[in-house]
């Protein structure tokens, strides 16, 4: 995984977009740089449970299903982030909840 993901540092770089054929991929291109959370998807942390979860919780029982930073590049099947505490983040798309555009 570690290496994977220094291939796609390498390869893909900080400012590179890639724009998705999709309406929504499209529309993502244009939020480049703007600030956001990712919600992530609870079943994929962990966190799924049967009660009801507001998509927008930014945690549940402490722990943490959103991350707040700067869309830096995306395509087929990632999202990199830029956060201040933790630097340049890779999330596959699979595990995207939702994306809230500040």
């Amino acid at each position: 995984m570690a290496a994977l993901l220094a291939a796609l540092v390498v390869t893909t770089g900080c400012e590179q977009r890639v724009e998705a054929a999709s309406p929504a991929g499209a529309r993502l291109a244009q939020m480049h740089s703007r600030m956001c959370t990712v919600q992530l998807r609870r079943d994929a942390l962990g966190a799924a449970s049967n009660l009801p979860v507001s998509p927008m919780t930014g945690g549940i029982n402490g722990a943490q299903v959103a991350i707040v930073g700067k869309l830096r590049s995306f395509d087929d099947a990632w999202l990199a982030l830029e956060t201040e505490k933790e630097g340049l983040l890779f999330i596959p798309k699979e595990v995207v909840l939702l994306v809230q555009v500040h």
